[in-house]
Formats: C-alpha cells, sequence, structure tokens
C-alpha cells in the first residue's frame, strides 16, 4: 500500500471510529455545533464549497485544508459517492492526520488547541 493509500485508508478508520463528519452539510453543520476539530475540502471542491467551509468556520478557531485528493477519490476511499468536505472530531485523530499529511502548521494548531504535546516516539517508548 502506498503511503496516499495509507492515508485514505485512515480516513476511513475515523469514519468507522464515529469521529469523521462526511458531506459538506454534516460537516458544516458540526462545525456550527463547536465539534469539528478540523475542516478538510477535496483538491477539486467548488468554489461555493470552498466559500461555505469558510463561512462555517467564521469566528472558529478551526483549521481548514484542501487534500490532494479528488472527490472522487475520497468518496472511494470511505465507500460513498463523491466527496467534497470533511470534519474530523477528535483532536487525536485530527493531529495524527495533519502529521501524516505533512500539514504542520495545522498539528501545532490542534496540539496547542488540545494541550496534547508533542513527544517524540522515542520518549513514548521509555516511559510505558
Amino acid at each position: 500500500m502506498t503511503p496516499m493509500d495509507n492515508r485514505l485508508s485512515f480516513l476511513g478508520l475515523m469514519y468507522r471510529a464515529g469521529s469523521l463528519a462526511i458531506g459538506a452539510d454534516k460537516s458544516y453543520d458540526a462545525a456550527r455545533r463547536g465539534k469539528i476539530k478540523l475542516l478538510m475540502l477535496a483538491s477539486d471542491a467548488a468554489k461555493n464549497t470552498v466559500s461555505g467551509a469558510k463561512n462555517a468556520l467564521r469566528e472558529k478557531d478551526v483549521p481548514l485544508v484542501t487534500l490532494p485528493y479528488t472527490k472522487a477519490e475520497l468518496g472511494d476511499a470511505l465507500g460513498k459517492g463523491e466527496c467534497s468536505a470533511l470534519a474530523i472530531l477528535d483532536f487525536g485523530f485530527a493531529i495524527s492526520f495533519c502529521e501524516r499529511m505533512g500539514f504542520a502548521p495545522e498539528s501545532e494548531t490542534l496540539r496547542r488547541k488540545s494541550g496534547i504535546s508533542a513527544k517524540s516516539k522515542a520518549d513514548r517508548g521509555n516511559n510505558e
């Protein structure tokens, strides 16, 4: 499995864990209710979708990222139709996904908000 496939599979894991809102309407609704930690858009999301995402996050300290995947790729990974917007509902999953994707500024923002420190794997191994 390629790294890209692993990241898409990770989205599926989040979905199965109940930590992912799929689709623009569900993502924006979760944002308005203050439930989301990270909002993600497909690379080919329509201008209206991008505008809706920005409106849903107005006055909220929630990162918004554009993924390197198309709506079709995201939908296929989740067993759905095309998917232009996704929202992660859990800090741990959001931080881990940002790190896997190389979204360092967003990962740091999420760590700051959650209080989860950035420990190296070596540090975690020594404490267990």
